[in-house]
């Protein structure tokens, strides 16, 4: 994992392909409650939020962790805009 000083502050991991425009940067949040958050960014998209093997059914007290995984990585996002 790679990490410019160019990349927004909650960036935990560089990806860089060929060309500089092809840059991204991302972070992730692994819960066994409710499953995988990833936030991108890219210059062209901006920051996005992906969710990956997330359950489909959650208790309220998974569902509300859920709900602060996205707030927080929204507020970060946000942060560097």
């Amino acid at each position: 994992m790679s990490v410019l000083p160019s990349c927004p502050a909650w960036c935990t991991d560089h990806r860089q392909a060929g060309h500089p425009d092809d840059s991204l940067c991302r972070t992730r949040s692994v819960s066994d409650a409710y499953g995988e958050t990833v936030m991108t960014y890219t210059p062209d998209e901006g920051a996005i939020v992906w969710l990956y093997n997330t359950r489909d059914e959650l208790t309220v007290d998974e569902a509300e962790q859920l709900a602060r995984a996205l707030l927080a990585q929204v507020a970060a996002a946000r942060s560097t805009s």
